[in-house]
């Protein structure tokens, strides 16, 4: 069966494979913890104004699952290597792997958000 109109050979296959096999562990080691540190030390420094505590359990928990889907979605999928399924795939587990830093990063925001009043003064 030819699927593409450019043939690939096994060592092309498996020189790709490698590739997008790094860069999601690149992803997954590097790019997950930076966004989650990122939004933990945004919650920490109180920003954005009008988040909560409980916006954040929300967003974990609704990033969190649709992660969860997604990565699941991609593993299941069981592309060929020469279709554009295959393209498919790499999106819905790159796009897996942001929501759960994003996930991530919202629960670190759970126990970090510092309220601040509203108001500058307190009256007297």
């Amino acid at each position: 069966m030819n699927y593409a109109a450019v043939s690939m050979n096994s060592e092309t296959a498996i020189r790709v494979a490698r590739i997008v096999d790094g860069l999601l562990l690149l992803m997954f080691f590097v790019g997950v913890p930076a966004i989650a540190a990122g939004i933990g030390y945004a919650a920490f420094k109180g920003r954005p104004k009008s988040f909560g505590r409980e916006n954040y359990v929300l967003a974990s928990v609704a990033r969190g699952l649709a992660g969860g889907v997604l990565l699941v979605y991609a593993q299941r999928m069981q592309a060929d290597i020469r279709t554009w399924l295959y393209l498919w795939q790499i999106v819905c587990g790159i796009i897996g792997l942001l929501f759960f830093g994003i996930a991530g990063g919202c629960g670190i925001g759970i126990f970090t958000c510092r309220f601040r009043p509203l108001a500058g003064k307190p009256p007297e």
